[in-house]
């Protein structure tokens, strides 16, 4: 009998606190999207406050952790004849919104090619690389179009490689195979930060920060082989929540302090951000803590926090999560001069009207666009794999 992937995933329970964390990481995302550190001149005056806004990309990392934790949960058993399957189903996920998001910036360079004589062989290869998904390799066409686009260039890679490495994965079955793999992977991924210094003294290479880098920083900023094994520290945490020996149904306390452990660990890294490497930090230093926690809400649900979190409005909030943070940027902008000419004297009601307005736009783009878009990608996916009769 043929199990379609649909089937497979309805199937498992569904990880509702997860969803409902992923919320806060875009609304981090925005918030340090909304007050950059140049923004922040003369307003924030406490170290720690600004420390806490200023590492708002840390949302970032955890999409990438948080991604490889439920893919590898969503498609544990993934075959080689669903390959495709699965790519059509990422595809259909991301790419509608995605282009959407850049569509603004695609007619205003349309624009720009007709009537200007600048356009040249960079300039089509630059739009090329956002449209394909594929601008994250290049750092000058990183943040082409809609800067946040570039984690989902990123993204794009995962999937590619992912379904060639399942069955790997998928063998995984113990603590002792996995634990020493993840070790590898987190201190392997860590160590590409490092070759910024064959680039820059290592004092340019602690002083780093979000808005100070050169080229070579932002290549290990945003290129996918830079993030690569923060995916892989998702799969690999999911192997082992799906591979626990016995339910710890009966330990809710231990797990609930655990989950605010990790919690206040990542907190404190915040608030301390400034004596911390800033590539360090981008690219996953906090990865094992991050997924750490991934499989201690997963496993204790009942808890007061994952609770919140998996609670309907947190949910619907996660579910819009990819809309509040693909638009966010893209709606700021075209809020133009007004938008800026009202931040600038009243920047905090400001940021925070234009945050609560992002909020609102994504899940009322979630419930009607987005749906749409999956209803549509359900189709689609269902007529490609429904076997055809043969006569």
């Amino acid at each position: 009998m043929r199990v379609d992937l649909t089937e497979k995933q309805a199937a498992k329970p569904y990880l509702g606190a997860l969803t409902g964390l992923r919320f806060f990481a875009a609304l981090y995302v925005v918030i340090f999207h909304t007050y950059p550190s140049w923004r922040m001149e003369g307003l924030v005056h406490s170290q720690w406050l600004w420390n806490t806004i200023s590492a708002g990309y840390l949302g970032v990392s955890f999409f990438f952790i948080l991604s490889g934790f439920i893919i590898g949960y969503t498609y544990e058993e993934l075959k080689t004849q669903q390959r495709w399957t699965f790519w059509s189903a990422r595809f259909i996920r991301i790419y509608p919104s995605y282009f959407l998001s850049i569509l603004p910036g695609l007619l205003g360079w349309v624009a720009i090619a007709i009537s200007s004589s600048e356009a040249n062989f960079n300039f089509y290869f630059a739009a090329f690389m956002a449209l394909v998904l594929c601008q994250s390799w290049h750092p000058a066409t990183a943040r082409m179009w809609n800067t946040p686009a570039w984690s989902l260039s990123v993204e794009a890679f995962f999937y590619l490689l992912f379904p060639f490495f399942a069955p790997f994965f998928a063998r995984l079955k113990k603590p002792s195979h996995i634990l020493p793999l993840l070790v590898v992977v987190y201190v392997l991924g860590l160590s590409e930060t490092f070759l910024y210094l064959a680039y820059n003294p290592i004092e340019y290479y602690l002083a780093a920060t979000p808005s100070n880098q050169g080229l070579s920083g932002t290549l290990i900023k945003f290129h996918p082989l830079m993030h690569l094994h923060e995916f892989a520290v998702g799969l690999l945490f999911c192997r082992l929540y799906l591979n626990r020996s016995e339910r710890s149904n009966g330990y809710q306390r231990a797990g609930a302090s655990l989950q605010w452990l990790c919690i206040g660990s990542i907190a404190g890294a915040i608030l301390f951000s400034s004596e911390i490497p800033y590539f360090l930090l981008h690219n996953g230093l906090l990865s094992l803590i991050m997924g750490f926690l991934l499989v201690l809400l997963a496993e204790f649900p009942r808890t007061g926090l994952a609770r919140v979190l998996a609670s309907p409005v947190f949910v619907l909030l996660g579910d819009a999560s990819y809309a509040l943070y693909i638009f966010h940027v893209v709606i700021r902008t075209g809020l133009g001069e007004f938008y800026t000419v009202h931040f600038d004297t009243r920047p905090v009601r400001t940021g925070c009207l234009y945050m609560v307005g992002c909020v609102l736009f994504s899940v009322l783009y979630y419930s009607t666009v987005e749906k749409y878009f999956q209803t549509l990608g359900r189709r689609v996916l269902k007529r490609v794999s429904t076997p055809r009769a043969t006569g």
